[in-house]
């Protein structure tokens, strides 16, 4: 039912009539030099076993391809700071179970949905296959430890 759901809300956005957003917090970890869509981060660590790990949260616009991330504690700032600059159209955010997900407490959804036409929609457990951002973070990762030596 949701995967049916799912894609009538892509072919909605992107016909431009609707916003949806994958959202997802993805870990990377590397010991050297930490490379996302151009922005450099140095990684120091105390030894040489212990890896340098970088929390992201990022969204993937299903009407534009884009990409949009950055670095964060909570998800709810990041979707704040993501809803500031809609274009007043109904948006969806797609979110997995995780718990920084679960975290966003009913009184701040109900202000994004009053304040920016916004809700959010939930994926059924262990169901990554529906998430669209997981596959853009595999991509991505699998690129990153190519490219860094």
């Amino acid at each position: 039912m949701k995967q049916a759901a799912l894609k009538t809300l892509q072919q909605t956005a992107r016909q431009g009539t609707i916003q949806l957003f994958y959202l997802e917090k993805q870990f990377f970890v590397d010991r050297r030099q930490l490379s996302i869509a151009g922005h450099y981060e140095t990684c120091f660590t105390r030894s040489r076993n212990t890896p340098c790990q970088r929390s992201v949260i990022g969204t993937l616009d299903c009407g534009t391809n884009m990409l949009i991330h950055a670095i964060y504690a909570q998800s709810s700032r990041f979707i704040d700071d993501l809803l500031a600059v809609g274009d007043g159209r109904l948006t969806v955010i797609v979110l997995d179970n995780a718990s920084i997900c679960h975290g966003i407490d009913k009184a701040t959804q109900d202000l994004w949905l009053i304040d920016h036409k916004a809700d959010l929609l939930y994926l059924p457990a262990y169901s990554p296959e529906l998430n669209k951002i997981e596959i853009v973070w595999r991509k991505l990762k699998y690129r990153w430890r190519r490219f860094v030596i």
